[in-house]
């Protein structure tokens, strides 16, 4: 019996997405033609080793005939690989990939430049934050050339001097601005050189300690918005692309070379909270007029993580490789994205250029186009053939959306919540990051909808819809009534929540009058029968006295008389597994 109420409960998702994706695109308008603005040109590439490169042999300024020419350059000491993600980026007005067309000083593009690559290996914020000399980063090198040997410090420029000191660039020309930044700051290097030493005890500690002191004043967060509004005064009519970091480790399997277990899924989870923190700065500075993105990359990482049989990020290297800066430390290549993962940093970064270049051949509006939150459940209680079936629904609901030129982000939950992506129109994006979720603890429906209501809080748009499949019961974070009030506050903000999940039907045909009354309610029918509920699901009395006030009814005034549909509402869902109990 529970087997089959757990089959109709997801043949009641699969109906339910279906049915809204086929009403939503009755209202949403296509987008206009050209706007006639310029096509994009120049991208300026700043950040850690996330964004130099790190591990991918070889670099800018390599010499493999002299190591005293090699540690001369400030290309080879900040690690700027030739294979850096960045530089397979494209923009619409520049042909081929950003990196045939680097700005190298003192030499002759003949392909024109159009790309200026100063991130840094070893990067903090404050390389990015402060210019002259305060922003400066020493690079320590420690080199053998046959019986010689080279080691010392040379001081890296502040990465924002590019804007104002380099010949022929025009920052007020610079379109893009791409950016990794932060895991420096939180000791992403110092927690792998912690993880590998079973003398250090210190992995736990200085992780913890690096988050609880985030929000501190002059503290992580601090640091990163000010760096922003640093950025946006050097190159004022950029959009600033903030790229996150991905999971370094596999969920699956035992070989995790000198990790344990344990250890990678902390690391993991500091992982996944960084780059929430990370989005939630740029939500704020977006707020406030900002033009400034957030790329997640975790989904494009999930299951490549190191020590997997297809890994995008090195594993950890005990010793130096045969370009690190340092032959005498643990190789810095260890735990970075390997050429696979440059590619798909790329993947995701392009992504949201290609967005962003779309939007400015839009006439329309951009408040008026919808922004949408898939919030799916991940919990422990949903198995993975239901996870399977859920995925392929709702990248049919994807494709419904996005062909009627809507915007829609991706967030799975558990005991936590997990951003998958911010919005987008890419729908491979999408479902790639639809198809990386995975059933893990527990089932806290409050934490997804907390973020999805923070990513709308980010957008300008005047249409804000949650479309909620919740497979199982909450049971961690707000509960009951606490539950249901948070989601009366959602719809007193505007944000329209749909939820797809929570019911229990007996037969397709039950199912499809139930979904059949749900769309005649919306749209103001009431002469229909009411669908019959299967007697294993009795509905409460006070339920059905308050059935007909929580059905949504929302009319586009751009489009007269037509409605949203969906299937119950959370107050409906919740009142009914409340009767059972």
């Amino acid at each position: 019996m529970k087997q089959a109420k757990g089959r109709n409960r997801l043949l009641c998702v699969l109906a339910g997405i279906v049915l809204v994706s086929l009403l939503f695109s009755m209202t949403l308008a296509s987008a206009g033609g050209p706007s006639g603005n310029g096509d994009s040109t120049i991208i300026v590439s700043l950040g850690d080793s996330y964004s130099s490169g790190e591990g991918n042999e070889d670099f800018y300024g390599y010499d493999p005939s002299s190591v005293l020419n090699t540690i001369q350059s400030e290309d080879w000491l900040a690690h700027r690989s030739e294979k850096a993600w960045a530089g397979l980026l494209t923009l619409p007005g520049v042909d081929g990939r950003m990196r045939t067309h680097r700005y190298v000083p003192g030499e002759e593009n003949t392909n024109g430049v159009n790309w200026y690559f100063v991130a840094a290996s070893g990067a903090t914020i404050d390389n990015i934050n402060t210019s002259a000399d305060n922003g400066k980063q020493n690079r320590n090198y420690y080199r053998r050339d046959g019986t010689e040997l080279y080691f010392g410090t040379t001081a890296l420029p502040g990465q924002l001097d590019v804007f104002y000191d380099t010949p022929g660039l025009d920052r007020e020309e610079v379109d893009y601005v791409t950016i990794t930044i932060g895991g420096n700051d939180v000791g992403f290097f110092s927690m792998m050189v912690d993880a590998v030493n079973p003398l250090s005890g210190e992995l736990f500690d200085r992780i913890n300690t690096e988050l609880d002191t985030f929000y501190d004043e002059g503290g992580t967060r601090d640091k990163l918005y000010n760096a922003y509004h640093r950025i946006e005064e050097a190159a004022p009519n950029a959009t600033i692309i903030v790229a996150g970091y991905p999971e370094l480790f596999s969920y699956s399997g035992s070989t995790l070379g000198f990790i344990s277990r344990n250890e990678a899924d902390f690391i993991n989870g500091s992982v996944r909270e960084f780059n929430r923190r990370i989005w939630k700065v740029v939500v704020e500075c977006r707020k406030e007029g900002m033009k400034i993105e957030f790329v997640d990359v975790e989904a494009a990482f999930k299951g490549h993580q190191a020590y997997t049989k297809e890994p995008y990020i090195y594993k950890i290297y005990l010793a130096a490789q045969e370009q690190d800066c340092c032959s005498n430390e643990v190789s810095r290549y260890s735990l970075h994205p390997n050429k696979s993962g440059q590619k798909k940093y790329a993947e995701a970064v392009q992504t949201r250029i290609n967005d962003l270049e779309r939007k400015k051949t839009q006439t329309r509006d951009t408040s008026e186009v919808k922004n949408i939150v898939l919030v799916l459940d991940s919990s422990a209680g949903t198995e993975e053939n239901v996870l399977t079936e859920i995925r392929q629904a709702a990248g049919a609901f994807i494709d419904s959306m996005l062909a009627e030129d809507a915007a829609i982000g991706i967030v799975s939950y558990s005991t936590y919540a997990n951003m998958k992506t911010d919005f987008s129109r890419n729908a491979d994006y999408l479902k790639s990051a639809v198809d990386s979720i995975y059933a893990d603890s527990r089932a806290n429906i409050y934490a997804g909808l907390e973020l999805a209501e923070e990513m709308l809080d980010g957008t300008d748009t005047s249409d804000k819809i949650i479309v909620l499949a919740d497979i199982d019961p909450a049971d961690e974070g707000l509960l009951g009534e606490e539950l249901l009030e948070y989601c009366e506050s959602l719809r007193g903000k505007g944000i329209t929540v749909y939820t797809l999940g929570g019911c229990e039907l007996s037969g397709e045909e039950q199912l499809t009058r139930f979904f059949d009354d749900t769309a005649d309610r919306i749209n103001g029918i009431s002469d229909r029968p009411e669908p019959a509920v299967s007697a294993e699901t009795p509905v409460p009395a006070e339920t059905t006295e308050k059935k007909a006030a929580v059905w949504p009814r929302i009319v586009f005034p751009s489009v007269a008389a037509v409605v949203i549909a969906a299937t119950l509402t959370i107050i409906l869902v919740k009142k009914r597994k409340a009767g059972k109990k």
